[in-house]
């Protein structure tokens, strides 16, 4: 879960606006954040799945880096409803190499559509063994 990662002294918060815990940045402080998580799995080849919420007041940006390396990044579609979880808001990264110890990090961007921002919000990062 997002919530897993150490938010704390990130750029990013514990959103519960949606009744799942998200994390998310405050568009009036932060227009782009980043989170990092130091992997402790065994070392091998994942595919990462990212879980993103989609957002009717803006297009939130993705991106995804393991050792400051960028794997992978995905500007999400709008959202006709305020907030929404599904597959057109995941995507998936195939085939990355990731060792013990490796930080992983994804870095968020808020979209806006001219009057409100999005947050930046998503739900999870899951790692899938090859």
């Amino acid at each position: 879960m997002s919530k897993d990662f150490p938010y704390e002294d990130s750029d990013f918060y514990l959103d519960n606006f949606t009744g799942m815990p998200l994390l998310a940045l405050n568009p009036n402080l932060k227009k782009t954040g980043a989170i990092a998580h130091r992997f402790l799995g065994q070392s091998g080849r994942y595919d990462i799945v990212f879980y993103g919420i989609g957002e009717s007041d803006g297009q939130s940006a993705f991106e995804i880096l393991v050792n400051d390396k960028t794997v992978g990044k995905k500007k999400l579609p709008l959202s006709t409803e305020p907030w929404e979880a599904g597959e057109a808001f995941n995507f998936r990264i195939r085939n990355v190499k990731i060792k013990a110890g490796n930080e992983i990090v994804v870095q968020g961007i808020v979209g806006t559509d001219g009057e409100e921002f999005s947050r930046a919000r998503w739900l999870k990062m899951e790692l899938v063994r090859r």
